[in-house]
């Protein structure tokens, strides 16, 4: 396998494009800290390495926000953010070899998920690379924009498998002054929850809530099952926190750092662990969390107020069995990592073309959306194949049965519904090159022009009435109607 490191996005951009055109299957990688999660790596004739692009593009401190290369470490980010009192709250595990490149393609967040929100809160911009080898820009160095699509979102937790990020964009929090600790531990499950349940309610939100049980417990250095509460509030709020709530004495500062360094690492500490083991993530309601947890089984730590549970075993076998089980029961989970062997034959039974063409079983509603994102930024199917849990290990080669069907309801060209009014309606009129309506007349800004062309305080009606035109919802004809008047199928819309 071929491995390159460009160093300029320019660069790295124009190596891309020529390898694509050239057919190659492509790789994209950071620090392969997680190799072990998602679906497995398939063969690749070139790797793009992103490590060239460790840099910091455009920092103010005043605007908190900051763009930097997809290959810059995520610990040095942190220590650059640090310096200036800020920071990029996401507690990614392999905090300290992980590529900021890398934490936003996987999105695995860590315990302050519950109060700063995951990666796609974060990402306010993302230049990528395209397989036309040229470089695309999503985004700005603001918080707040609404220009064009927001693609950051897509990029959020892909795998690489929809093309390289060369630069990130995000915006930043201030550091936390003081943070706090409650330790509540040798409870049941419905204490657990009615402590839970009362800090959610409480006057000041925690900003990480995490359940571990005995097994797991014992990672942390405590004695059986724990719950623990962390606040970022002044010490006055704390004490009449800790009083309304009925919490324990905090955690001694000295060590509470260590505490949640080790939540933070409690993904890595897992997978490297055994070689056969396997990691779970079961999504859950707030109700019936603790039960849940209760009943997987090994060593388990949930995010106990964002609903999610995850679930490490040291057999692949245990955690299957225990996936197939919740499967059946209608429960979401999710393999997060295994072993190669295991993650290639999971994705084959399951996921796999394999599996819809023995069974015939159809793929889950919103396959057929992905496959077109997928193939709108990889139309050959070349980028990191395997990647994403299976889901696009084989290129395109596609399920037959998704295959017909879109052989079958795709047109011969693609009709946009307000283009076919204009020839369906002939008496409404275009309003130019945009082929649509306006929702008002444009009005000039300026009383006295306003006044000039005799414009008064009675608004023009928003647009024309349109009738005799059958099968209309909220204005705009459904696309059987399009079809029956037009001629032509409108297709994918």
């Amino acid at each position: 396998m071929d491995l390159r490191t460009p160093t300029s996005t320019n660069e790295f951009a124009q190596a891309w494009g020529n390898a694509y055109r050239q057919g190659a299957r492509l790789r994209v990688r950071g620090a392969d800290t997680k190799l072990r999660f998602a679906g497995p790596v398939a063969e690749a004739d070139i790797a793009f390495d992103t490590s060239g692009l460790s840099f910091i593009g455009e920092y103010d401190p005043r605007d908190l926000t900051i763009r930097v290369g997809a290959g810059m470490p995520f610990a040095d980010l942190a220590e650059t953010l640090k310096a200036e009192g800020q920071m990029l709250p996401l507690d990614p595990p392999f905090h300290e070899g992980a590529t900021v490149g890398g934490v936003v393609a996987a999105n695995l967040c860590g315990p302050r998920r519950r109060g700063y929100g995951t990666a796609r809160d974060f990402v306010i911009g993302v230049e990528f690379a395209d397989w036309r080898g040229r470089l695309v820009q999503s985004g700005a160095m603001v918080a707040k924009n609404v220009a064009g699509y927001d693609l950051n979102k897509l990029f959020v937790g892909s795998w690489g498998v929809l093309g390289p990020m060369l630069t990130l964009n995000f915006r930043v929090s201030p550091l936390e002054r003081q943070t706090t600790t409650f330790l509540v531990q040798g409870r049941t499950e419905a204490e657990y929850r009615a402590v839970r349940d009362r800090a959610l309610r409480g006057f000041a939100q925690p900003i990480a809530v995490d359940y571990v049980n005995a097994t797991a417990g014992e990672l942390l250095r405590l004695n059986g099952s724990a719950l623990l509460l962390r606040y970022a509030n002044a010490p006055a709020v704390i004490e009449r926190l800790r009083a309304s709530l009925d919490l324990p004495e905090a955690v001694d500062p000295e060590l509470e750092p260590y505490l949640w360094l080790r939540l933070r690492e409690w993904f890595h500490h897992q997978v490297t662990g055994y070689a056969d083991g396997a990691l779970l993530q079961l999504s859950t309601v707030h109700s019936r969390l603790f039960a849940d947890a209760a009943s997987l089984g090994g060593r388990v730590m949930a995010r106990a107020a964002s609903g999610v549970i995850y679930a490490s075993y040291r057999d692949s076998e245990t955690a299957l069995e225990t996936m197939r089980f919740l499967e059946r029961q209608g429960r979401t989970v999710t393999l997060l990592s295994a072993s190669e062997p295991v993650r290639e034959s999971l994705a084959a039974r399951t996921l796999g073309a394999e599996r819809a063409a023995r069974t015939g079983t159809p793929m889950p509603g919103d396959f057929a959306l992905m496959e077109k994102v997928k193939a709108h930024f990889d139309p050959q199917g070349l980028v990191n194949r395997g990647r994403l849990h299976g889901w696009f290990r084989n290129g395109h080669e596609r399920i037959p049965h998704l295959a017909s069907h879109r052989a079958e309801t795709r047109g011969p060209r693609r009709v946009r519904p307000l283009r076919a009014l204009f020839e369906c309606v002939p008496h409404v009129s275009r309003t130019g090159s945009g082929n649509g309506f306006t929702a008002r007349a444009h009005l000039p800004d300026d009383p006295g022009e306003r006044r000039a062309r005799g414009v008064g305080r009675e608004l023009p009606k928003p647009h024309r009435t349109m009738p005799g035109l059958p099968r209309m919802r909220d204005g705009v004809p459904l696309r059987s109607a399009l079809r029956a008047a037009g001629g032509s199928r409108a297709g994918g819309y």
